[in-house]
């Protein structure tokens, strides 16, 4: 897996990945997503566009990120879910005030730990890509 970084890198990387792993299962799979940082994403740049166009011609679907995984750790912790972090380092200064004893990278253990689905449900009724995230996987949506 590949953090951060050149977004189409990460795109054509996905791509790789996802074709590899079609050809050992021996068959397609229905949805590809990639969860991109807009910070990165929406940047304007030529690499940028080209990894848009790249995903749409290639089937996959960006889930965007804004700006950031740090802001959508922070808008995962109640009442904080429409806070949107106008920058990367915005986002990280304010989730560690929000989440004392966060430290960067956090293992799939640590944040099972810290957060439950419900907390992603909440957040989905005011992120429109997290709530096609949810569609997408065919989870559950509050109501």
């Amino acid at each position: 897996m590949e953090w951060g970084g050149d977004p189409l890198a990460l795109v054509t990387s996905a791509v790789r990945r996802r074709s590899e792993s079609q050809r050992k299962a021996g068959i397609g799979h229905r949805h590809s997503l990639l969860l991109i940082d807009t910070d990165r994403l929406d940047d304007g740049t030529g690499r940028s566009q080209e990894a848009i166009k790249r995903a749409a011609l290639a089937g996959l679907t960006l889930i965007r990120q804004v700006p950031c995984f740090e802001a959508v750790m922070l808008r995962l912790h109640s009442g904080h879910e429409k806070d949107v972090p106008r920058t990367a380092h915005d986002a990280e200064d304010r989730l560690e005030r929000c989440w004392p004893g966060y430290d960067k990278p956090m293992t799939r253990h640590q944040l099972a730990s810290h957060f439950a689905f419900a907390d992603l449900q909440r957040l989905a009724q005011v992120d429109e890509d997290m709530r096609r995230l949810l569609e997408i996987l065919g989870l559950p949506q509050l109501r």
